[in-house]
């Protein structure tokens, strides 16, 4: 079964890499594994994503893979983001989305710089950690037992400035996901978009 582009391009599945701390030279062993959950925690207020081969789900949130790009719907809003061989574009709501995703040079991982849903983004992933600001807020995740676990600060939020308690944890298994559909994913969490209102 050949992979979609966007992993092809990729060296590894991401989310893999992250999670299990693999080398670029594992590139060859990717799977998927349906039903796999991605979860998070931001001061009290959390989320789930529910991934497959075909789609990611969660509360108010449908969004249907393609080897270019997700599609779907989130809170009522039409998502519609894509890459190719250029950066990342499209939209969420009426906000614009355009990155760019490069690999780091020295250990393995990507930054993305650009914009997402209307807010400056710069930020990077890594089995180490993800730090940097997305979504009008800045991370400080380090990674530990198959998790990133730290705070943020925020310039606005529905939780407050901050300092906020923040816990992402990632599946433990392989993922059919490309570098990018991965860092596009982490971008609508931890963007803020995709909590739930608050009460």
């Amino acid at each position: 079964m050949s992979q979609p582009r966007s992993s092809r391009r990729g060296r590894a599945s991401l989310a893999a890499l992250l999670v299990l701390g693999l080398t670029p030279a594992a590139r060859a062993q990717v799977s998927v594994t349906p039903g796999l959950v991605v979860r998070l925690q931001v001061g009290d207020q959390s989320t789930e994503l529910q991934l497959s081969r075909d789609a990611i789900q969660g509360r108010d949130l449908w969004l249907r893979r393609t080897e270019e790009g997700l599609v779907g719907r989130l809170h009522g809003k039409r998502v519609n983001v894509g890459w190719g061989d250029g950066p990342v574009e499209g939209h969420v709501g009426e906000a614009p989305v355009r990155l760019t995703v490069q690999p780091r040079s020295a250990q393995p991982g990507v930054t993305l710089e650009g914009a997402f849903a209307g807010w400056e983004t710069s930020f990077g992933v890594s089995p180490v950690g993800i730090s940097g600001a997305v979504g009008g807020c800045n991370y400080s995740l380090p990674h530990a037992a198959n998790r990133y676990e730290g705070w943020r600060t925020c310039q606005a939020s529905n939780l407050g400035r901050g300092p906020v308690p923040v816990r992402l944890e990632l599946p433990v298994g392989q993922l059919a996901l490309g570098e990018t559909e991965t860092v596009v994913l982490l971008s609508l969490l931890l963007s803020d978009v995709t909590l739930p209102p608050p009460p």
